[in-house]
């Protein structure tokens, strides 16, 4: 398979984006997306693919400068009217002559390894990966196909006039079609033809009776699936599931920036930065505001799980702070499963909701953590905050204006820095941490092998010095204000340590056991950070977050 095809409509993503923004801007989500496929379409080249791009009038002005082999702009001619968005995807592969890969533009083959891999196909269908069906009824948005929704399909299917016999057996699982090719096009054809009589049977339901989403994906990778098990095609899957897919993607140089973590700043910086890197000659393409300053200069990070008293009391506080500085300064939140009620408290209070819709406060849940993880979810918070800076603020800290006023001051004149806590405040801020973003990056976050308390701040900016930063001081009196409480609340959410035989083991021991790990300046090195996550919006809608962690594009 020696080419590449994209498909880039417009239509579809400006009114999915109209109903659906949180809180971007179209125009940025319209220039994103293209970014996106710049690179792509870049590396494709790169690796002497043949790459053809098929769009729209509106769209075409902006790969003319592209070193494609064929740029058309037929999908203008398509009518959309919000039946599937999908469509212009299943044009650009139908109208295919020999051998392709189709690509979703939002995906980037950064290696050799990967390309390789598909030049090299002999199968007739090679696709991103192989998923299970989720039978999760809570409605998230994300890459999930869900049960109930196919259920109702093959119910409106049997009682329209089109027969799909490739829908009338059950299957449990589904092909992720971000990478999708043919070398068999018969194979391709059956997948097409019943593909349009889907959307036929879509556009002539009452789809709001029985589906609340887009059942686009649904139907093309479901589809896809039944076809190929009736034709008994040979698939190749470019991530088989029995491996580590993130892990897998990472080292064989293939990246899915998918869903919202495409259109998120650090993501389009570290776009922009490897066209300007890789392919300079392109770098006039790229959105000169993308490289801009940063409006928002500190990021609040803060992880949460059963500390419902501490965090209800000093967020309204930290809020009322935070909005002094006029969008210098978000707090971001990971509720790692709290089960003490604290979703359900915050998201009746009027002035949380109005924080969520400012952009002043970001909270993400996780739903499936048995116990608290000193490290993980705190890198991740880390990864996924927008700020030029980071502060870990722990849920029972207090942040008062002079604190943040004393490390924006610090921003504007130091270079190559961290800060904490002086050795005069109180104990409960130590972990009071500020970092630049790319420097807590660059040095892989917290150390995942500090699972439980103790020490993983002290072991973080070790490395940090080690790495040549230079470590600033607080002023104790900025740091010390924080809600004190018993020793034992450090722990008790945590999984018991297998290095101990202490039913209830001390901090001081759990501090002691973690100071025996050998150091490393880069412990996390080639490992994948990845937890189930979900953004939850000002009327509690979930977004699931699929790139918790680090984006694989250097």
């Amino acid at each position: 398979m020696n080419k590449i095809v994209y498909s880039f409509w417009t239509a579809p993503l400006k009114k999915r984006w109209r109903e659906y923004r949180e809180g971007l801007d179209l125009e940025e989500i319209i220039q994103s997306s293209i970014n996106c496929l710049y690179l792509s379409a870049l590396y494709s080249k790169k690796w002497g693919f043949e790459v053809e791009i098929v769009t729209d009038l509106d769209s075409v002005k902006h790969f003319e400068e592209l070193d494609v082999d064929n740029l058309s702009t037929e999908l203008t001619f398509l009518s959309y009217e919000g039946s599937s968005w999908i469509q212009g995807k299943m044009f650009a592969i139908s109208k295919q002559t020999k051998p392709f890969v189709h690509i979703d533009w939002d995906v980037m083959l950064r290696k050799e390894t990967v390309v390789d891999i598909i030049k090299s196909c002999k199968a007739d269908l090679i696709v991103q990966s192989l998923d299970d069906i989720s039978f999760d009824q809570k409605g998230t948005i994300g890459n999930e196909i869900l049960w109930e929704h196919i259920e109702n399909f093959k119910w409106i299917a049997d009682n329209s006039p089109f027969y799909i016999e490739e829908l009338n057996r059950t299957h449990y699982k589904v092909y992720n079609t971000a990478i999708i090719g043919f070398n068999n096009l018969i194979l391709r054809d059956a997948y097409i033809n019943d593909f349009l009589k889907c959307l036929q049977i879509n556009r002539g339901t009452n789809k709001k009776r029985f589906f609340d989403i887009d059942v686009s994906r649904m139907i093309d990778q479901y589809l896809m699936y039944c076809v190929a098990k009736s034709h008994k095609a040979k698939v190749q899957v470019l991530l088989p599931k029995e491996q580590n897919i993130q892990e897998e993607a990472k080292k064989m140089g293939y990246t899915h920036l998918t869903f919202l973590s495409k259109y998120t700043k650090p993501v389009q910086q570290q776009i922009v930065r490897n066209i300007h890197k890789e392919f300079p000659k392109y770098s006039h393409l790229v959105v000169p505001k993308l490289l801009t300053e940063n409006k928002i200069k500190i990021s609040l990070c803060t992880v949460v799980m059963n500390r419902f008293d501490h965090l209800i009391t000093t967020l309204k506080h930290n809020l009322e702070i935070v909005r002094n500085f006029e969008g210098a300064v978000d707090i971001n939140i990971i509720d790692y499963n709290s089960t003490d009620g604290l979703e359900d408290f915050l998201f009746g209070q009027d002035w949380f909701i109005e924080a969520i819709q400012d952009g002043l406060i970001i909270y993400y849940k996780n739903y499936t953590a048995e116990y608290y993880h000193r490290s993980l979810p705190k890198n991740v918070v880390h990864y996924l905050a927008l700020g030029e800076y980071l502060i870990n603020i722990d849920a029972d800290n207090f942040v008062s204006g002079s604190y943040l006023n004393y490390c924006l001051s610090l921003i504007k004149r130091e270079k190559d820095f961290f800060l904490r806590p002086s050795i005069l405040c109180t104990g409960g801020s130590f972990g009071r941490i500020m970092v630049n973003r790319e420097d807590f990056k660059k040095i892989g976050g917290y150390n995942l092998k500090i699972e439980n308390y103790g020490y993983e701040d002290t072991e973080f900016t070790l490395r940090l010095r080690k790495m040549g930063l230079k470590q600033l001081k607080a002023p104790g009196h900025l740091c010390s204000d924080v809600i004190e409480h018993d020793d034992a609340l450090r722990t008790v959410n945590e999984k018991k340590r297998i290095d101990t035989n202490s039913e209830d083991y001390s901090h001081d021991e759990s501090d002691h056991q973690n100071k025996k790990i050998n150091f490393e300046l880069y412990p996390n090195k080639n490992k994948v950070i990845n937890i189930e996550l979900f953004k939850l919006n000002h009327n509690k809608k979930k977004i699931k977050i699929h790139d918790a962690g680090t984006i694989a594009l250097d």
